[in-house]
């Protein structure tokens, strides 16, 4: 077989691995989600804008095979599209709840594997933000899990447990554009980092 359809089929396969991964991560996440939060009229809901966005988690994974930096940022660049439209199209502040849970199951899996994609360029002040992230992450999948059941207009709970889940709701409604702006700056630091590293070598030689 000639190098560059072999070097095509090595690509081909590295990006099926990594799709594999991730989808068996975001299923571990999504079934419980389904069983026991979501409503099965639901679903096609929950599943209809990652699905439009399927063809660039297609081409994002090829791009992480290819060069896994660039594949990373594209990744979180259809993350943050998707919660874009997602607030765009919230007509309250407290659908927001149940939408953050659901973009956490798809954003989570992609966290990880950023993580251990920039393993080389982390330090000890990145691993320790990267753990301040996950439990501030999970305060917020707790809570909103806890307040999403309020599914009233904001009329009869003027205080008390909807002036609760407001606040929440706010802050759901931020912490994907803060995660995602956070990991672009995290990639383009890696970026530059390995460009840096790069020039340095070919100096030295």
């Amino acid at each position: 077989m000639r190098g560059p359809q072999r070097g095509w089929i090595t690509i081909i396969a590295a990006a099926a691995r990594l799709a594999g991964v991730y989808a068996v991560a975001v299923l571990v996440l999504l079934i419980p989600l389904m069983v026991f939060v979501i409503a099965p009229g639901n679903l096609r809901e929950v599943l209809s804008s990652p699905v439009a966005a399927a063809a660039g988690f297609v081409v994002g994974f090829l791009l992480l095979a290819i060069a896994r930096f660039y594949g990373f940022a594209l990744f979180w660049i259809l993350l943050l599209w998707w919660w874009l439209n997602t607030v765009q199209a919230s007509h309250w502040p407290l659908e927001l709840l149940g939408r953050f849970v659901i973009w956490t199951v798809f954003a989570a899996p992609l966290y990880a594997l950023t993580t251990v994609g920039l393993g080389a360029t982390r330090t000890r002040s990145q691993i320790l933000e990267m753990l301040v992230t996950t439990g501030l992450w999970t305060a917020a999948i707790v809570l909103a899990l806890r307040f999403s059941y309020i599914a009233i207009d904001g009329g009869g709970l003027a205080n008390g447990p909807y002036r609760a889940a407001q606040l929440i709701a706010y802050t759901c409604g931020s912490l994907p554009f803060l995660l995602g702006i956070r990991e672009l700056l995290r990639i383009g630091h890696a970026i530059w980092t390995a460009q840096h590293n790069s020039r340095g070598s070919l100096t030295s030689a």
